[in-house]
Order: C-alpha cells, then sequence, then structure tokens
C-alpha cells in the first residue's frame, strides 16, 4: 500500500520570486472621492460609503446659548455664507458663522420684543418685531430667506414671508 502511495508523491521545491513590473500610477479622477465625513447612505458594499476618520472629541469652534425649538421639534440651521439661519416657534435670527454673534433677529408672532429681551440670542436691539401672530413653521433660503408660518387655528390663514437676507426687510 505505502508503494503506491510513493507514486502519488511528488517534492515540493518553492522559489522566492519578484514583480517584475512596477504599480502603475492611477489616474486622480479614477480615484474615490474623499469625503471628510461617513456618508450616511450606503453600506461598505456600496458605491456610497466612504469611511474615513471622525475624531472622538470634536473641537468646539463656538457654543451659543439659544432656543431653536419650533412646536416642540429641534430646528435645523441653515447655512449659507458667513451667516447660519436659526428659528424658534415665534421668530427667526441670523448669526455669525465664525462668533456665533446675533446679526438680526424677527420676532415673527409678537408685535412686542419683550419676550426677546429676556431669552436668547441678545442684544434685543438687533430684533425687529413684525406682529403677525403666526407661528414659525419652516424656512429655507434661496434668493431670499423664506419664512413658512400657521395660525395653527385656521388652515387657510398662513403665511409665506420673504426676507432680505442682508437688511432683514419684508420683500
Amino acid at each position: 500500500m505505502l508503494q503506491q502511495l510513493g507514486y502519488f508523491k511528488r517534492e515540493m521545491i518553492l522559489e522566492s520570486i519578484s514583480p517584475q513590473k512596477e504599480p502603475e500610477k492611477i489616474p486622480v479622477e479614477f480615484l474615490p472621492l474623499k469625503f471628510p465625513w461617513i456618508m450616511r447612505k450606503g453600506s461598505a458594499g456600496s458605491d456610497m460609503f466612504y469611511s474615513s476618520y471622525l475624531p472622538r472629541k470634536p473641537k468646539v469652534v463656538f457654543s451659543v446659548n439659544v432656543s431653536a425649538n419650533m412646536g416642540g421639534r429641534l430646528a435645523n440651521a441653515v447655512i449659507e455664507g458667513d451667516k447660519i439661519f436659526l428659528a424658534d416657534h415665534q421668530g427667526i435670527y441670523a448669526l455669525n458663522r465664525d462668533d456665533g454673534a446675533l446679526i438680526w433677529g424677527v420676532e415673527v408672532y409678537s408685535d412686542s420684543l419683550e419676550g426677546r429681551s429676556i431669552s436668547y440670542p441678545q442684544p434685543v436691539t438687533k430684533w425687529k418685531a413684525l406682529g403677525l401672530w403666526r407661528f414659525v413653521e419652516a424656512y429655507g433660503v434661496g434668493k431670499y430667506l423664506f419664512v413658512g408660518t400657521s395660525s395653527r387655528l385656521d388652515i387657510d390663514d398662513a403665511y409665506l414671508l420673504a426676507l432680505d437676507k442682508n437688511s432683514v426687510e419684508l420683500v
């Protein structure tokens, strides 16, 4: 039996080899895009995934004590150029993107700034009151800063405001 196995036995010789060609330089346009964040959509198996480094403790550039609360839900910040636009349930305001200082504010609901004098952001002298008695529901940036309002009592009694982003004049 051992003699029959000897027939199949072969001696194996290993030799080291080296590549005969240098790796090619791949053109930059063929490389995947490098994003500074992990994309939310997709997985490692899809083309919408890019793993990258996120610091454990992000660097805080500035912190502002504001309440961006619109009817019980947190308002999203809208950023354009050097301004950050935020809204609360009764008004909208613009902050400086570099240091968080208040640029201007518009009290949409009330015709008085008394409530703004005790809340943030300050100073109250940079605010103006429209007194429309409408709650801020949504906002967005285009040619103007658009603000959607509602009265919460009458569905047909809502306004869409267009504000100049710099002078905060009602367009």
